[in-house]
């Protein structure tokens, strides 16, 4: 629709920043799958605790790992944008949409899923039909105003309204949902970092160095995930699948 409803460089720009968007997606595919396998056990054999324990666990790695990577994605878009060439750079605002609206899956867990568990695929058909629509009606009213950041918006729009609702329907369903205060304290980490990070871009030359300063964001919240985002049960979990793999 974009590339009706708009001009050819706008298309580009989008073109560019969805290439960057599996980032924020590298946990929680694997964690969503791994919900998946192990939430259909559980709910054959009525262990509902079981169940709601994993599904706040594997909440919490998509969470904390989309988090980060929409946070560096925001900072730094522009400049990202800019190794494409220099026409990119004015992408950022769109690049940060978009990296919201794959976050807005993260931040609602393995509720698709879940509702597949609980053999729901006509309900889980309806959410994704309402998305479209949504998704759709935006453009129409959106793009031809502000062109891709127009339809960015409209993606993050009604991806956070779907998902949302599907989280709602598991919780009405189940009396579960993935959130849990180790969650959302990476939404307050995230927080008071990009407030932080702005503050230093803000000044003469700030934004001179981006590439150690996007390195040092990374590394920081890869410390903090460290320490509140994984408990010593998670990290046995991961140990665990890493020597399956060797």
């Amino acid at each position: 629709m974009l590339g009706l409803l708009s001009e050819p460089d706008e298309v580009g720009v989008y073109g560019a920043s969805a290439r960057l968007l599996p980032l924020v997606f590298v946990v929680h595919g694997s964690a969503t799958q791994m919900f998946f396998a192990h939430a259909s056990e559980r709910y054959a054999a009525g262990d509902l605790a079981g169940l709601e324990a994993f599904y706040k666990r594997t909440g919490r790695w998509s969470i904390w790992s989309a988090t980060g990577a929409a946070l560096l994605l925001i900072l730094w878009g522009p400049e990202v944008l800019g190794m494409f060439g220099p026409e990119f750079a004015a992408g950022g605002p769109v690049l940060g949409a978009l990296a919201l609206s794959h976050a807005a899956v993260a931040w609602t867990g393995s509720c698709g899923k879940a509702l597949l568990v609980m053999g729901r695929l006509r309900q889980n058909m309806c959410n994704v039909l309402a998305m479209l629509a949504v998704n759709v009606a935006l453009n129409l009213l959106w793009i031809p105003e502000h062109g891709a950041y127009g339809a960015a918006c409209a993606t993050l729009t009604a991806r956070f309204a779907v998902r949302l609702a599907q989280a709602a329907q598991v919780w009405w369903t189940l009396r579960v949902h993935p959130w849990s205060p180790d969650s959302a304290l990476a939404l307050v980490c995230a927080w008071f970092l990009y407030a932080a990070f702005q503050t230093m871009l803000a000044r003469p030359g700030g934004d001179a160095r981006w590439i150690p300063a996007a390195a040092g964001s990374a590394a920081l919240w890869a410390a903090l995930y460290a320490v509140f985002g994984t408990s010593r049960e998670d990290r046995g979990i991961l140990r665990d699948l890493i020597g399956r793999r060797r």
